[in-house]
């Protein structure tokens, strides 16, 4: 009787063991994120549209890498991250203008928000003069091919979380959009589009 005892909570125990082990990743788990350009996304703005004041410029920004958590992803292919992902969302881009860039912004949308009438959105910014009301972290103008990069700070992330969490039902999110791209000079003149084009090929809006 008593072997029969140990044999059972020794039995027992590893299976308790083996739950918790069973349930312990899946309340970390990462879940299936994605960045995606909208279906028909239209190409450089040209017109004065919203108090855009146009450059007429041509290729201006370049998209060189995106990363999630350190970690190169792909536009349009799921990748695996944690709930706060977008803290980490670093755009790296090149100025291949020819002239000097003060500051720059890029606008996501997030599909999981849509209503009838609206939908909400983002923004990464850098510099000078293109700010939603925190200052990036980076000042620096922008030099003709010198890169930088577009990504939150923790004063901005912190604004972001603060504002869905008083709109939203969703804690975080699994798509978002790449909206409009914006590059502001120090004559105030703007470039935007809503196409970007990257050294990688597989990131460049088709």
């Amino acid at each position: 009787m008593m072997n029969f005892a140990k044999y059972f909570c020794f039995h027992f125990a590893i299976f308790v063991v083996s739950v918790l082990a069973g349930f312990t990743p899946a309340l970390s788990q990462s879940k299936d994120r994605i960045i995606e350009y909208p279906v028909f996304p239209a190409g450089q703005i040209d017109s004065a549209e919203k108090g855009i004041n146009p450059s007429g410029l041509k290729n201006v920004l370049e998209l060189v890498d995106v990363k999630v958590a350190g970690r190169s992803i792909t536009i349009g292919q799921p990748f695996s991250a944690e709930e706060d992902w977008l803290r980490s969302l670093v755009f790296r881009m090149k100025n291949t203008s020819e002239r000097s860039i003060i500051g720059a912004r890029i606008h996501f949308g997030l599909p999981e928000t849509k209503t009838e009438d609206k939908i909400f959105g983002f923004s990464l910014e850098y510099g000078k003069g293109l700010s939603t009301g925190i200052a990036s972290d980076e000042q620096k103008i922008i030099k003709p091919n010198e890169e930088f990069e577009l990504k939150f700070n923790d004063a901005q992330y912190q604004r972001h979380k603060k504002f869905f969490s008083e709109r939203s039902s969703l804690s975080s999110f699994s798509k978002i959009l790449i909206g409009v791209t914006t590059a502001k000079f120090e004559d105030d003149l703007i470039w935007a589009t809503r196409c970007l084009h990257s050294s990688n090929s597989s990131n460049s809006c088709q």
